[in-house]
């Protein structure tokens, strides 16, 4: 019988390299998204952090498109409201499409960023408690086609957009 106090087994923390490879699909999107984002502020003085947002929300959305159903899947078993709301799920990445050509387009830019920080706070509280729990899943934040972790990068990664999203409301309500 187990006892009330047992304690769930400690999950081996990757390497560096293994964290590297582990996490290349999203590190690619990011630079690819960063240097786009530099070169369209360069070139035309487009704002790089709305840049960088549109350019990253796009690819990621572009390949939970690949394989809707699983992402949607994939993606309830962590993210509150697709736990609840099925249709959600499966409206995410048409969702986070949506917002990147807000971005660019720079249309209702107070309501893109109200949007964009809802939803990646609602994200990350599923992904805290996922975290928390010790639970193993397949993070669906770049589609199914890659096996990452839910993990404190998919933390990082929800905390920094919902950053970008708070700063952008500050800067167009001041």
């Amino acid at each position: 019988m187990e006892s009330c106090c047992a304690t769930k087994p400690k999950i081996a923390t990757p390497s560096l390299r293994e964290s590297l490879t582990l996490y290349k699909p999203l590190i690619i999107i990011f630079a690819v998204s960063f240097a786009l984002a530099l070169a369209l502020n360069i070139g035309s003085g487009f704002y790089f952090m709305n840049a960088l947002m549109a350019f990253f929300l796009g690819f990621i959305a572009i390949l939970k498109l690949f394989s809707l159903a699983s992402f949607a899947e994939s993606f309830a078993k962590y993210d509150i409201l697709a736990k609840r709301a099925p249709l959600y799920a499966r409206a995410y990445p048409f969702l986070e499409l949506a917002i990147a050509l807000a971005y660019f387009s720079w249309t209702l830019p107070l309501l893109t960023n109200l949007l964009l920080l809802a939803i990646t706070v609602i994200g990350n509280i599923g992904v805290w408690q996922a975290v928390k729990a010790g639970d193993k899943l397949q993070c669906a934040c770049v589609g199914t086609g890659f096996n990452l972790p839910v993990g404190r990068v998919t933390l990082i990664e929800n905390a920094a957009m919902s950053l970008m999203a708070a700063m952008n409301i500050v800067h167009l309500l001041t």
